[in-house]
C-alpha cells in the first residue's frame, strides 16, 4: 500500500480508550459534538519516524513550514503520568510508551485478522439487531487488545492556536490481551461446575443431584 507522507499504517499497538462503533462526545464541554475515536498506546522501542514524518508533512502542507508543537497542539505524548480526574493512573499508560489520540466524524473501517468486517449488519436490520451486533463487536475490539491503525495527520489553525491531529481511518484487530479498566473475562473468573450430566436435563428436571450443592456453603 502506497502511503502519503502524512499517513501512517502502524505496527501492532494497544487500544486504550475507544469509541469505534458508536460516536461519543469529542470533549465533555461539547456533548453534542461527537466523534468516532481511539487512544492508541505505542509500545517502547517502536520506530517513531513515520509519526514524526506525518506530523511534519501535515504542517508543511498547511503552513509551508514546520513549527514547534507542545501540549494540546502535539498529537503524540508520553503515556506515563496520565491520570483520571480523581488522580488514579490510567490503565496501560506506562513509562516508555507513547499515546496518540485519533478521531473522525465518520465511522472507520474495522476488520479482523482475515480482513473481514467486525461489525457486519444487514441493510434491513432493525434497531435491536444493530444493537446486538454493535455490542458483540465492542466485545471483540476492546480497551486492551492489540490492533493496527491507519491514521492521517492534518494541521489545524483556530482561535486557540495551531496544532496537528490525527484522523482515524481504519483499524485491524491483531490479538487479544488483558482488558484495561479492570474488566475481567468470565473464563478467568469461574471454575467448571460438574453437574453430573453431559447435557441439559429433559423437561426441566434436575438430574444427578443439585448442581448448587456445595457452592452455597
Amino acid at each position: 500500500m502506497d502511503l502519503k507522507d502524512n499517513e501512517v499504517l502502524t505496527p501492532p499497538c494497544r487500544l486504550a480508550v475507544a469509541s469505534l462503533f458508536a460516536p461519543t462526545p469529542k470533549h465533555p464541554t461539547t456533548p453534542t459534538e461527537v466523534r468516532y475515536q481511539a487512544t492508541v498506546l505505542i509500545p517502547p522501542g517502536l520506530d517513531m519516524t513515520p509519526f514524526s514524518k506525518a506530523i511534519n508533512a501535515a504542517m508543511v502542507e498547511k503552513w509551508g513550514k514546520t513549527i514547534p508543537l507542545e501540549g494540546r497542539a502535539m498529537p503524540l505524548k508520553k503515556a506515563d503520568g496520565k491520570t483520571t480526574q480523581d488522580g488514579r493512573p490510567y490503565s496501560g499508560f506506562e513509562p516508555g510508551w507513547f499515546t496518540l489520540k485519533a478521531m473522525n466524524r465518520y465511522a472507520p473501517q474495522i476488520v479482523d485478522q482475515a480482513k473481514r468486517p467486525i461489525l457486519d449488519v444487514a441493510a434491513n436490520a432493525d434497531e435491536d439487531a444493530i444493537a446486538r451486533a454493535t455490542s458483540a463487536a465492542e466485545a471483540r475490539v476492546y480497551s486492551g487488545c492489540w490492533c493496527r491503525f491507519y491514521v492521517r495527520a492534518f494541521a489545524w489553525d483556530n482561535a486557540s492556536g495551531k496544532g496537528v491531529s490525527f484522523s482515524l481511518e481504519a483499524v485491524q484487530l491483531v490479538k487479544d490481551d488483558e482488558a484495561f479498566a479492570g474488566k475481567k473475562q468470565a473464563s478467568d473468573l469461574f471454575e467448571t461446575i460438574d453437574t453430573g450430566d453431559a447435557g441439559p436435563p429433559a423437561d426441566g428436571e434436575v438430574e444427578g443431584g443439585d448442581p448448587l450443592a456445595g457452592l452455597l456453603g
